[in-house]
């Protein structure tokens, strides 16, 4: 090794009495400037450069010409310097940058290799980010059209992607997106079941769980039902059957909890008791009431495991719920409204409830029936009837007053559009059914035609009736594929079905009394309605689907 020069970089080093000092010094800057941060123009360049500014720098490849390039060696350095070109030594294991590939190389024993080739094996990165950049939590980052996995050629031809959790209540999962907001996610999320939860960008719902040890299924919600036409056509023919009840109170409402396999009541009328409950339909027991209010509308929630109830009188405790519909709590409501109706949606986890009175504010709602919230109204109109529509995703509401727009819907509850309907008719009853995707609603005005569809919530058209009864309530059967719709008016026929809410039928009424609701038992196979009039039997049933004679 000369002693005049650095060992590695061959740097010109001063001698001891040198004169001239500054030649040797401006050669070793010459030479760091070259060799820090290096950078070529181009690894591809054969022809030496006719005018070349001072510091531009080249690798050579074969074949590479011109007085000053011809001859040197395949891969030298050359950078240009003061109207001299010069090559400059370069050790193995130098990086240097291309200019004009935005690259890298890489100066190995044998010559130079591209930065991605001699890149073989990379461990303890503390990020990477491909496409994009990386952060302390998305430590791996890549931004691109595709992506693919692959078994390694000459293999087993197997590929196994792992996702493992550190501990056993931790969550381990697949994250899908949109925008960056998280609407589906699949893993074991905080034990050892396979879960699928999907969200509407406000709530989680959990869709699917696989249980780790049976191995069996559970779907949130139950596949789409065919109906049995036998039965359809069983129910929809046979008269309905008197149930004796326990008050003669102005029963408004009923709903079914398939979970307490209990049918719940509710009046406005009564001391004490304005609930009454029924296992069957048929025996009913008097309930009490958390207090004494027009109690017009009741519905059920599973995911919050409770009856809730409204009424259209009370100060300030317009609201009550039961986990059972025995034991019932008075809640606040957020105005001392005519409130006329309530439903639950399990996907938004929201109680809603509309009101025949109010300014402005004629909804409220609730994510757990005890703290409500009054909620802006497009119109004060006179809502009667509020359900929720799962497969929409539309809160829709039906009222018996406006000019040409006596529907509206909401997707969350809070923002509401009025909806032009094809009759200004006095709507009170809406129900949805999943499987015809279709919304019915029924009035209890109009001439020949008190009913209308809607496959949306938002494009009504109006439906024949068999007759022009004060029609009140109807509700959808899935298990047999029927509507069927309850009447305060009409001569032993204060029933009407239909399998698509477009043809009706008449049936025969228990009674003639003034029937306000009618709701579906799947586990009983049978309709029941309820009545605010009438001596010791005010709610009647259908025959039930699932028992019945073969012969007779």
């Amino acid at each position: 090794m000369p002693d005049t020069q650095t060992p590695r970089l061959n740097l010109a080093l001063l001698a001891a009495g040198q004169s001239q000092k500054h030649i040797t010094l401006n050669e070793a800057l010459m030479r760091c400037d070259a060799l820090i941060h290096a950078r070529v123009l181009s690894v591809s360049v054969t022809a030496q450069p006719a005018t070349p500014a001072n510091g531009d720098a080249y690798i050579l490849t074969s074949g590479a010409s011109g007085a000053e390039w011809a001859g040197q060696p395949n891969g030298a350095m050359m950078r240009y310097d003061t109207h001299l070109w010069a090559v400059i030594n370069i050790p193995a294991g130098a990086l240097v940058y291309v200019a004009d590939t935005q690259s890298f190389v890489v100066r190995t024993d044998t010559g130079w290799v591209a930065l991605e080739s001699h890149l073989k094996a990379i461990d303890n990165l503390l990020r990477l980010g491909i496409g994009t950049g990386a952060d302390s939590y998305n430590r791996l980052a890549l931004k691109s059209p595709a992506a693919l996995m692959s078994a390694e050629d000459g293999g087993s031809g197997d590929f196994s992607l792992t996702l493992n959790r550190s501990a056993d209540d931790a969550d381990v999962q697949i994250l899908w997106q949109s925008e960056f907001e998280t609407r589906a996610l699949l893993g074991l999320l905080g034990d050892d079941d396979l879960t699928l939860k999907v969200s509407d960008g406000m709530n989680w719902r959990e869709a699917l769980r696989v249980n780790h040890v049976s191995g069996r299924v559970r779907l949130a919600t139950a596949p789409f039902k065919t109906a049995n036409v036998v039965q359809r056509r069983h129910v929809a023919g046979q008269g309905w059957l008197n149930s004796t009840t326990p008050a003669d109170h102005d029963w408004q409402s009923v709903v079914w909890s398939p979970e307490l396999g209990r049918f719940c009541a509710v009046a406005a009328t009564g001391t004490g008791n304005r609930v009454m409950t029924s296992d069957d339909g048929v025996t009913w027991a008097a309930r009490t009431s958390a207090a004494d209010n027009n109690w017009m509308s009741v519905c059920w929630s599973v995911e919050t495991w409770q009856f809730c109830a409204v009424a259209a009188s009370g100060a300030g405790n317009r609201v009550m719920t039961s986990p059972d519909g025995v034991t019932w709590t008075a809640r606040t409501s957020a105005a001392d409204h005519n409130w006329s109706s309530v439903c639950w949606s399990p996907e938004r986890h929201l109680f809603c409830a509309v009101a025949a009175s109010g300014t402005g504010n004629r909804v409220m709602t609730s994510p757990d029936g005890v703290v409500w919230t009054a909620r802006t109204t497009p119109a004060d109109f006179d809502g009667r009837c509020v359900v929720w529509a799962a497969e929409i995703g539309l809160f829709i509401a039906v009222a018996n007053s406006g000019t040409g727009s006596r529907v509206m819907t909401s997707a969350d509850g809070v923002m509401w559009t009025l909806r032009t309907t094809p009759a200004d008719l006095d709507w009170q009853g809406l129900c949805f059914s999943p499987e015809l995707n279709r919304l019915v609603a029924v009035a209890a005005s109009g001439v020949g035609s008190r009913a209308m569809t809607s496959e949306d919530g938002i494009i009504w058209t109006l439906r024949a009736t068999a007759a022009d009864l004060e029609w009140r309530s109807v509700a959808w059967a899935a298990e047999i594929g029927l509507f069927c719709a309850v009447a305060s008016s009409g001569t032993g026929n204060r029933v009407m079905t239909s399998a698509d809410g477009i043809n009706w039928s008449l049936g025969v009424s228990a009674a003639d009394k003034g029937w306000r609701s009618v709701a579906w038992s799947p586990e009983l196979g049978l309709f029941t309605a309820v009545t605010n009039t009438g001596t010791g039997q005010r709610a009647m049933t259908s025959v039930s689907a699932y028992s019945f004679n073969y012969r007779s």
